[in-house]
């Protein structure tokens, strides 16, 4: 009786560990964390004439992908970047998305903090000497 246990469906069996040890393997393998890092604000094609005071230097993302492309994860692969083309001078609010964050492809972002942020933007001063 034990003995027709071993032997019968053997390929079966055999199939079966090796489908089994696979998965584990691929498990293994693909691990997937997640991180949360503090990330510099970036801010583009700001128009002629004007600054940008009051704005924060960074914000907190939550990241998540392969765990080893997490631990070699550097700061500055990952920022968050908005375009200023058509501000005006002024009291301004930017609602930050997945898309203002870059980072390697492989990696997600699965959340934004704050997801909104305020900054103030206005005439740059000259000084005629």
């Amino acid at each position: 009786m034990i003995k027709g246990f071993f032997t019968n469906n053997i390929g079966l069996k055999i199939s079966s560990l090796v489908v089994a040890v696979l998965l584990w393997f691929f498990v293994i393998l693909s691990g997937r964390a997640e991180i949360s890092m503090d990330i510099p604000v970036t801010f583009i094609n700001i128009p002629s004439k004007l600054e940008v005071f009051d704005s924060p230097d960074t914000i907190s993302v939550e990241i998540k992908g392969q765990e080893r492309i997490l631990k070699n994860l550097k700061k500055n692969e990952v920022s968050a970047v908005i375009d200023l083309e058509d501000s005006k001078a002024g009291r301004a609010f930017f609602t930050l998305s997945k898309n203002n964050i870059r980072l390697p492809r492989t990696l997600v972002v699965t959340g934004i903090d704050p997801e909104t942020i305020s900054l103030k933007i206005e005439n740059q001063l000259t000084k005629t000497v």
